[in-house]
């Protein structure tokens, strides 16, 4: 690739050797889906998902969305202020001024699993738009490790690398540290149980 010095050089080499373009999308990227298709219209998109009450118990341990770190956020990320019970909070981004408060009242726990639906929500509605709906495929975190081999083939063939590559090799070397941790959920507000039923029917999870 150092040998590539102009455009003409780059698709001479596309042409040739038809390489793998791998891109990991942050969470902001994943609201605005669609329109990477006019760009890359044989793009393909492999979702992982994970259920949500696990992940908000895992923000929850890990700290995030505190009322500490929303005092003195500590990473670049971005926030808006805003004022509560006497203080100035720095709000993600991701959270609508309008469900502000609601946030900021909720607790450790609730504002992970808010997090999660936010999140989620916006990506089933980005998947909802796109016109090709086998260019995408979703994996679940669990089946990934309850059987990574088996899912990690049937990545490699929906992206049409059917030989196990190094990436492969080293993903399926770190799965093995991760565990699954499947906890009943707790007593939930209205608005975060309903959501999170939804998107739990939506992608087939079993609620508790």
């Amino acid at each position: 690739l150092t040998s590539l010095q102009s455009r003409s050089d780059v698709l001479n080499f596309v042409r040739g050797n038809k390489p793998l373009f791998l891109m990991t999308l942050s969470e902001s990227s994943l609201f605005n889906l669609p329109s990477l298709f006019d760009f890359l219209p044989d793009f393909k998109i492999i979702n992982m998902i994970r259920r949500g009450i696990d992940v908000a118990y895992q923000i929850e341990e890990k700290g995030h969305y505190s009322n500490q770190q929303l005092l003195k956020p500590s990473h670049a990320r971005l926030y808006y202020r805003t004022k509560y019970k006497g203080k100035v909070f720095y709000v993600p981004c991701w959270v609508d001024v309008k469900e502000k408060e609601k946030f900021l009242a909720y607790s450790l726990y609730e504002r992970g699993l808010f997090f999660w639906c936010t999140l989620v929500g916006e990506m089933i509605e980005s998947f909802e738009k796109l016109k090709n709906k086998k260019q995408l495929l979703t994996i679940k975190f669990e089946d990934l490790v309850e059987n990574p081999e088996k899912m990690m083939r049937k990545a490699n063939v929906f992206i049409n690398a059917n030989k196990p590559s190094s990436m492969t090799k080293t993903a399926l070397h770190n799965i093995q540290n991760y565990r699954i941790v499947h906890r009943k959920a707790p007593e939930l507000p209205d608005y975060l149980l309903v959501k999170t039923k939804e998107i739990y029917k939506y992608f087939k999870y079993e609620w508790n």
